[in-house]
């Protein structure tokens, strides 16, 4: 749940900074945050002692990042403003 909670909120921040401007944006985003999550997993199951890889919390981060990406686009929809 915390995985989920800190990418969801991660995501917002980067929507209310108007960084979403294009589609291509949204794409990019998602590349990045996707290399990012599992770049993150690698180096616990590597790097940190006492961690480990763990695909439910690469699953939690991107479940996250999709549900705040779709209310921003939602809302978007709603309120008639362009990507």
């Amino acid at each position: 749940m915390v995985h989920f909670i800190l990418f969801f909120v991660l995501t917002l921040l980067f929507a209310s900074s108007n960084y979403f401007k294009t589609i291509s944006s949204i794409i990019l985003y998602l590349i990045l945050i996707s290399l990012y999550i599992y770049g993150i997993e690698l180096g616990q199951k590597y790097l940190a002692s006492g961690r480990s890889y763990e695909f439910m919390d690469m699953v939690a981060d991107m479940a996250g990042t999709f549900a705040a990406l779709a209310i921003y686009i939602f809302h978007k929809i709603l309120t008639n403003k362009s990507l």
